[in-house]
């Protein structure tokens, strides 16, 4: 595999993963968008299309932290 740090000390052993880190409040921060979009949505769709894709991300990040797939993020 291709050496991923310049420290000759370091090693990866399997396959390389990248990892983004959000912080809970981030996604806290999220769902508060989303709710306020769903709120705006009563006569604009296109509103309340965003604040569900927004939920469906905020979902698919809390089921796939990458600290212990069995911990659940809650809020």
């Amino acid at each position: 595999p291709k050496r991923m740090s310049k420290n000759p000390n370091a090693a990866i052993f399997g396959s390389y993963k990248e990892y983004l880190l959000i912080e809970r409040a981030d996604l806290h921060e999220l769902k508060d968008r989303a709710r306020e979009l769903f709120a705006q949505s009563e006569n604009d769709t296109a509103s309340w299309h965003r604040a569900d894709a927004i939920m469906e991300c905020v979902k698919f990040l809390k089921e796939r932290n990458i600290y212990n797939r069995e911990l659940k993020i809650n809020g």
